[in-house]
């Protein structure tokens, strides 16, 4: 399958599993902080917008793995601080 995306024979593959076009594997990608942490945020207080997602199933993984003990962190937060509050 690999070899046929190589010699252009791209019908058997989805879409978004396509190489993109005048695109050298040596270039970086600039990381974009502020966005980083909106997107983690939303994962994090369980917003989620949908605006943005990873594409890659390690990505999705990673996401949902991580995005699953951030809640657990978030929601202790909450509670703690909920506690304070109560106790003032």
């Amino acid at each position: 399958a690999e070899d046929s995306i190589l010699e252009g024979n791209t019908t058997s593959r989805a879409p978004h599993m396509l190489p993109a076009p005048n695109v050298d594997m040596t270039d970086c990608c600039k990381v974009n902080t502020a966005g980083a942490g909106m997107f983690w945020f939303t994962i994090m207080t369980t917003i989620g917008y949908g605006n943005t997602a990873p594409k890659t199933c390690g990505g999705r993984a990673m996401v949902y793995t991580l995005g699953f003990f951030s809640i657990l962190a978030f929601t202790a937060c909450i509670s703690t601080s909920g506690r304070i509050t109560l106790t003032i």
